[in-house]
């Protein structure tokens, strides 16, 4: 059994004794009721992290004004009626051993008008990257925000937590006082560095009054914001060390602001513990324990970090999300079982979206561990599952799990489906360990796999199974395009998943993320690629932060041609009809068709009618992202 040592030791920071070393990070999760008290939906997020055994749980920003909400439906310390929620958020968690802290958060400019209801403030007037001009805080508006920390901190203490933090980093409101980049003042609070830490050194010698001396006090800072003009790790060095002076007891390390926000979030192009190092300068300054974040997404790397004492603490935050027994699985000596993250952005995604709460590509039951509880079923049903794609494969994991008896078929001779397609394209490695994951489960759970097998409606009849669900997924989707048989041309599927070789110059009809994803692998490979797109913008599909950061890698080397419809394919290229349209032709050795799916249903339609509990998921049942197979598959496993 693989033993992480280090990683289980408790530690103390001031007065909080804490079972090990592995901390939650605050992370927006949208979850709160609309007036900012504490919803079910939250309390269940974090008792299942809680049970899966996490040390320290830090809660999400939560609000200490009204001013300076981020989101419509984040958490409030703004007044003592939130305190009842709170509460029994808290004795939730402590009913597990864990400890937990309530983040303190004010926005600052990272707002708007909309969220907040009037104009945003800032120190400086000054407009981020949300293109907001905040209006310029009075020495008495700032006086009255330090009052709100600190009340904040009394609150949290009355309601049971065990400590606060203080959010000084990622460009919300305390960083903004701290930056040299968003702080223009030149009274007592802005200038020289002593005074642009006034504000955060002011309501830490508060929140020690209002909440007691030995109340544990946390500061999460940004070691160095990457920014032009912005902290660096010279002067938070200094910070740090004031912040120990005054008496924060732990200092969480952190970087990045929002005009650099794939730092503090690292995209799946950032190796794993990359933020590492600011946590060990940090600590040669401070006496005061130290967290480091920053992709820590395996025991194994956790365990490493400790042993070196680059930190005395980890954050463990999108991989919490994706498996909420990380810590016991770890613990157990059983890192092989811990579901991965796969760095996908969707979380990120849906918060900058605020369409609702976070979801999570991996763990359907993220925002509804209410709802999705597995209980052991009575009497065990013989469920065939047809497909061992994403969704197959979780239909038959849930099932499996829950104490049916699960024969799975497939058609190739591997299990994994589009996800294998999928993890071939640059920083896409980790679908391809979640994919692994899923195998091994299905393997330890004695799933009955039957790989090579065609299923036909003969063979369903036959088997007499009590449940059928059908996966079988999809293909690529050939357009009717005049030429679209001429010999160069190609599926994306068959050119990421190796089958077919392209030529040097390479169009790409299609800039979705299917084709933007075969443009990058392309690109690297040292083509010359173009993508014909009918929008006016590529990653249509995408989430924000997704489609910002691969539109960002390929801008400059591959060309886009936007508003442009492909009508025929001639030797030599493609003929593209633009506005108004004018016809142009586009020179190509290979073209690549990524313009969709088409559904498998032929085997679901011919099984309709037939004496059997039947179910159609996936992408065959219209679905189309890992995240909807995933959902789909959880959905039928928990149900049947």
């Amino acid at each position: 059994m693989q033993e992480f040592t280090k990683l289980f030791e408790p530690l103390s920071v001031g007065a909080m004794e804490i079972p090990n070393r592995i901390v939650m990070p605050a992370m927006g999760t949208n979850m709160a009721n609309s007036d900012g008290t504490v919803s079910d939906r939250t309390r269940n997020y974090y008792v299942e992290r809680a049970k899966g055994g996490v040390g320290l749980i830090i809660v999400e920003a939560t609000c200490v004004d009204p001013g300076g909400k981020a989101m419509p439906n984040q958490l409030c310390i703004d007044r003592d009626e939130v305190i009842p929620g709170l509460k029994s958020l808290v004795n939730a968690v402590h009913r597990y051993g864990t400890k937990i802290a309530i983040q303190l958060h004010h926005a600052g400019r990272q707002t708007d008008s909309a969220t907040v209801g009037a104009q945003p403030v800032a120190p400086s007037a000054i407009p981020g990257v949300l293109k907001v001009v905040p209006r310029e805080l009075t020495t008495g508006e700032i006086k009255r925000l330090v009052e709100a920390y600190a009340e904040g901190a009394r609150r949290a203490k009355e309601a049971g937590a065990d400590a606060v933090e203080i959010h000084g980093a990622h460009g919300y409101l305390v960083d903004q006082f701290l930056s040299p980049y968003s702080n223009r003042r030149n009274d007592e609070y802005g200038g020289d560095l002593e005074r642009r830490m006034r504000f955060a050194l002011e309501i830490v010698e508060l929140c020690r009054t209002k909440a007691g001396e030995k109340f544990p006090l946390l500061f999460r800072i940004s070691a160095d914001e990457f920014i032009p003009g912005g902290l660096t790790l010279k002067e938070t060095r200094i910070i740090a060390r004031r912040l120990e002076e005054s008496g924060v007891d732990c200092i969480h390390v952190s970087c990045g602001a929002y005009e650099s926000m794939f730092r503090f979030m690292p995209p799946a192009s950032t190796p794993p513990g990359s933020m590492v190092y600011l946590a060990r300068e940090i600590k040669k300054m401070v006496r005061v324990p130290v967290i480091a974040v920053g992709r820590i997404n395996t025991p194994e790397l956790a365990e490493k970090i400790l042993k070196k004492n680059d930190a005395d603490m980890v954050s463990i935050g999108r991989p919490l999300i994706a498996d909420p027994e990380f810590a016991r699985k770890a613990k157990e000596g059983r890192p092989e079982d811990i579901r991965p993250c796969i760095v996908c952005m969707n979380c990120v995604d849906m918060l900058a979206n605020s369409t609702g709460p976070i979801l999570c590509t991996v763990n359907a039951s993220v925002g509804k561990e209410g709802e999705y509880v597995l209980s052991p079923v009575e009497k065990p049903r013989r469920i065939m599952v047809i497909g061992g794609g994403p969704a197959g494969m979780e239909c038959a994991r849930i099932a499996a799990t829950r104490g049916h008896k699960v024969v799975l078929y497939e058609k190739d001779t591997e299990l994994g489906g589009q996800m294998m397609l999928a993890s071939k394209p640059p920083y896409k490695e980790d679908v391809g360990l979640f994919a692994k994951y899923l195998v091994r489960q299905l393997s330890k759970l004695g799933v009955d796999l039957k790989l090579g097998v065609k299923v036909d409606k003969s063979l369903v009849i036959k088997e007499q199974n009590d449940v059928v669900v059908v996966a079988a997924g999809s293909e690529a989707l050939i357009p009717e395009i005049p030429g679209v048989n001429t010999r160069n041309v190609f599926t994306a599927r068959e050119v990421v998943g190796g089958k077919k070789k392209v030529k040097k110059d390479v169009v790409i009809v299609g800039g979705g993320q299917v084709g933007l994803e075969a443009a990058e692998m392309l690109m690297k490979q040292g083509k010359r690629v173009k993508v014909v797109e009918m929008l006016r913008k590529v990653g249509v599909d995408m989430g924000v932060h997704s489609r910002r950061l691969l539109v960002g890698r390929l801008r400059g080397k591959v060309a886009f041609e936007m508003m442009a419809k492909v009508v025929r394919i001639e030797d030599g290229g493609v003929v593209v009809q633009r506005e108004g349209g004018k016809e142009e032709f586009i020179k190509a050795e290979s073209l690549i068709l990524a313009v969709g799916i088409k559904r498998m249903t032929e085997l679901f339609e011919k099984l309709k009618g037939e004496a059997i509990e039947l179910y159609s998921i996936g992408d065959c049942a219209g679905g189309g992202k890992i995240r909807d197979a995933i959902a789909d598959g959880f959905r039928v496993g928990a149900q049947v």
